[in-house]
């Protein structure tokens, strides 16, 4: 789990065995979302439920859960 300006605040992941950049992931994903969520408001789209991407290796999904401010 990330805030809105990528700060890590928790986080799980099947692959604890493997070494992974928590905070960098948490970073990106934050941009990713943000950057997203600018987009639909430009459109006049709504608000962003969801951001998936999707790799050959897997899958990363990005939601909001808490009270934008």
């Amino acid at each position: 789990m990330v805030d809105r300006t990528g700060l890590t605040i928790a986080s799980v992941s099947k692959f604890s065995y493997f070494p992974a950049d928590v905070d960098g992931i948490g970073a990106i994903a934050s941009a990713v979302f943000c950057a997203s969520e600018e987009q639909g408001k430009n459109l006049e789209l709504g608000e962003l439920d969801i951001v998936t991407s999707e790799f050959s290796g897997g899958k990363i999904f990005a939601a909001s859960c808490g009270p934008m401010s």
